[in-house]
């Protein structure tokens, strides 16, 4: 239920990534960095659904906690990312 919403977070935060620093950055570093983040969510997921197990925490709180956490990284590197490019 919660997969399609995190896949949705993800190609969000993807966007900044790819269309940030093109010309400055090289291809492999963003791949890196993409597949860190990506790793970095699965882990995070991970984590926040095994709290909620432990300290026995409203299901929907801990799956919809690291998709709500990407969600507002990537609405605050997109916003970052339009504010650059209108100060050129």
């Amino acid at each position: 239920m919660i997969y399609p919403l995190a896949t949705g977070a993800m190609v969000l935060l993807a966007i900044p990534i790819v269309l940030g620093a093109r010309r400055t950055v090289p291809i492999g570093q963003r791949v890196v960095l993409g597949s860190l983040i990506g790793l970095g969510f699965r882990l995070l997921n991970q984590a926040t659904a095994n709290a909620g197990i432990a300290y026995e925490l409203n299901a929907l709180l801990s799956a919809l906690f690291p998709t709500l956490v990407t969600f507002a990284v990537a609405i605050y590197l997109m916003y970052r990312m339009t504010r650059l490019k209108q100060s050129y």
